[in-house]
């Protein structure tokens, strides 16, 4: 499994190889799923929403009869629009109020009713937990391919992290829907730091969270400025994790042969802290190093904002027996 674009296979054999279709799209299955998910867990660096659900629904919907289509970036042709669909809110709140499944779809029936024509393809706003997700649930609801690219590589916590607004994307109108059908549309702003602004209390408003549909983007802004292959990569580092699990053995470093990094630090998670502000989860996690180990004596404190943003050296350090 290289890249979605390539040529299929002549026989498609074994839980590593994935099935394709005369055109070259990766059609997912079950298994494709759960390696997906697996994998948006680690790349949302803890944020994005628990993946868990996300896959439950898109393995119902195959099992169901579903085709979900993956495609390459390079697909999109100059016509062709692609949509942007994702989950906005506290991740928490995304493991304690389930969704119905047709939250993003309504966003993005809103943007369409002020664009010209329906999107072609959809594709993840953030390859992060249920946020890798909601693109397949999407794609199955309206009957378009997904593109295997993303707008930041992992997760961030706001709409102006994605790399189309960094370079320059206009980003309106945008909407956000709940479970019940409500729907609210931004349809012009200052800038999308004033989209992030007005629409994170809305899907406080919804009960936590909402399906968000950001502007359709272009042919040029996909090849231009979408983080590319980011699915298949989430796939890669899933079947990693797995496989490691499978066979007892240390999941970070079959994580280090798939993925770009480095061991920071390993111990256990004395301290954690949560709340929700602002429509946001924050908090601290603190780590401490096992003694016996290379990291004992020392200490680390996580600090996130729905993702984890840094990590910083404990000043109290102690070992954990």
């Amino acid at each position: 499994h290289e890249s979605v674009g390539a040529k299929p296979p002549q026989k498609l054999v074994g839980p590593d190889e994935v099935e394709r279709d005369a055109e070259g799209a990766w059609i997912i299955s079950e298994l494709d799923t759960e390696y997906i998910a697996v994998g948006a867990g680690v790349l949302g660096a803890g944020g994005g929403g628990n993946p868990y659900m996300g896959k439950v629904l898109v393995q119902r919907l195959i099992r169901d009869g579903k085709r979900i289509r993956v495609k390459a970036p390079a697909a999109v042709q100059p016509h062709e629009r692609s949509c942007i669909g994702a989950f906005m809110g506290s991740p928490s709140v995304l493991v304690e109020k389930l969704t119905s499944g047709g939250e993003v779809a309504a966003a993005v029936s809103a943007v369409q009713s002020m664009s010209n024509g329906a999107p072609s393809y959809a594709l993840p706003a953030e390859i992060g937990g249920m946020n890798a997700m909601a693109p397949l649930l999407l794609a199955a609801d309206i009957g378009v391919p997904v593109l295997d690219c993303d707008g930041m590589g992992r997760a961030y916590p706001e709409l102006q992290m994605t790399t189309f607004a960094l370079n320059g994307v206009r980003m309106t109108p945008t909407a956000v829907a709940d479970e019940k059908g409500n729907v609210v549309v931004v349809v012009e702003s200052t800038g999308i730091k004033a989209v992030e602004e007005l629409l994170r209390p809305v899907a406080t408003a919804f009960g936590g969270c909402a399906g968000i549909c950001l502007p359709f983007l272009t042919q040029r802004e996909i090849a231009e400025y979408s983080v590319q292959h980011t699915l298949s990569h989430a796939w890669r580092v899933g079947r990693a994790l797995v496989q490691a699990r499978l066979a007892k053995q240390d999941g970070v470093q079959h994580l280090l042969a798939v993925h770009p990094g480095a061991l920071v630090f390993s111990g256990k998670v004395v301290d954690a802290s949560k709340k929700q502000c602002g429509g946001f989860d924050v908090g601290t996690v603190v780590v401490r190093g096992v003694k016996g180990t290379a990291f004992e004596g020392c200490g680390v404190q996580v600090v996130y904002r729905n993702e984890n943003l840094a990590v910083y050296e404990a000043v109290e350090k102690a070992t954990e027996a």
